[in-house]
């Protein structure tokens, strides 16, 4: 099965890491799992990746690495709401999941307008995911020049 393949991955990259002295604190599942990037890189929607935490990812990770975070989403705010929503709707996927991730970004490439929008996504998740023990984390931004 590929998926536990996969989830063999991180453990065993976690385990290079810590072999040359460098300690991961935590992962994100996927970097913007809704683009269809031209380069190596797997999509996901909510489900897929919630499911892919918690019958592979979670159960290995935290097996060989307990001190691990692990965060889902890591992708533009505009949608971490519904992404948070899902994961936190499945009490097997929350034992694994530490917190979620997102970036700066809203919708689009039109950088000028990102701190503007959806921040009433990252407020709403922010509550939910506090009231469960989790946390929230900005993982990207960049001021883009034109």
């Amino acid at each position: 099965e590929i998926k536990t393949a996969w989830a063999n991955y991180f453990s065993k990259f976690i385990s290079a890491y810590s072999k040359s002295e460098i300690d991961l604190w935590g992962i994100t599942i996927q970097n913007e799992p809704e683009n269809p990037a031209p380069w190596e890189a797997c999509v996901w929607n909510s489900t897929s990746e919630a499911l892919f935490l918690r019958d592979y990812l979670g159960p290995i990770v935290k097996r060989d690495h307990p001190g691990i975070n692990i965060m889902g989403f890591d992708h533009n705010k505009d949608h971490l709401y519904s992404w948070t929503k899902e994961f936190l709707g499945d009490s097997n996927v929350t034992d694994f999941l530490d917190g979620m991730a997102f970036h700066w970004y809203h919708d689009g490439m039109d950088r000028d307008m990102d701190g503007s929008y959806g921040w009433r996504n990252v407020a709403k998740s922010s509550e939910i995911l506090g009231e469960k023990g989790k946390f929230l984390l900005a993982s990207e931004s960049c001021n883009c020049p034109k």
